[in-house]
């Protein structure tokens, strides 16, 4: 379910509210969300967490104690729209083509301007609606999530792996409606379960959280689950 500071499984969870301003049922752009699994075991607090620095596989800790989590800013994330990135590939291919300078510069004076218009996109409140495309930006490493298409999980090697990365079109999210009574374009409240579909892989595959297998040296205290991008049912 959501709620201001969320949630991700393979099961449904919370989306909870990370604001402080008043309460509005309806999720915006520009809110800053935790993920937060929901797990069998009520005393251990799940969520996503990562560096982005050291490391950038999403990731779920499970802890009963909230000083296990760290730098907090680890666990946040902020909804943004949909950016553009057709210069940034443009002037990639371009480059990696050996392209002479002068079309270069041409190229990458585009790029600045789709930057420009990006950050001021970034900015605008938007409430968001099912079938919308969002991205997720991990606020402490300020990279965005998204999947690797052509790379395996670690655990699960039919799922794809999930990591935070500059940002292009594999951090593409399309919010879908978790259960069948919600449809497109109705707005997305808070308390609401949802899947998060990534865009540049098929329909059928969803982000979630193995929460069924550990990685190496979980205890009942402190466990991490892998996070990755599959065709097993999966939602927040």
């Amino acid at each position: 379910r959501m709620s201001r500071r969320d949630s991700i499984s393979g099961k449904p969870t919370n989306l909870h509210q990370h604001a402080h301003d008043a309460v509005d049922a309806h999720l915006y752009t520009g809110d800053t969300l935790t993920f937060r699994v929901r797990k069998e075991d009520a005393t251990l607090m799940s969520l996503i967490t990562l560096d982005g620095d050291m490391e950038n596989r999403v990731q779920v800790i499970s802890s009963d104690n909230l000083e296990s989590f760290g730098d907090f800013r680890k666990c946040l994330f902020r909804i943004v729209p949909r950016l553009s990135y057709s210069y940034l590939e443009e002037y990639q291919k371009l480059k990696h083509s050996g392209a002479p300078e002068v079309e270069l510069n041409v190229a990458w004076a585009k790029v600045k301007l789709e930057n420009e218009q990006n950050e001021d996109k970034a900015t605008k409140r938007i409430r968001v609606q099912y079938g919308d495309v969002v991205q997720l930006l991990h606020v402490k490493s300020e990279k965005f999530m998204a999947v690797r298409p052509r790379s395996g999980a670690l655990l699960d090697k039919q799922a794809r792996m999930m990591e935070v990365t500059e940002g292009s079109r594999d951090c593409y999210m399309r919010v879908q409606p978790f259960y069948k009574h919600k449809f497109v374009g109705d707005p997305v409240h808070y308390d609401e379960q949802v899947s998060l579909q990534p865009q540049s892989v098929g329909i059928r595959w969803k982000v979630r959280c193995e929460t069924e297998v550990a990685f190496p040296g979980a205890t009942h205290h402190l466990q991490c689950h892998e996070v990755h991008c599959s065709t097993k049912p999966g939602g927040f």
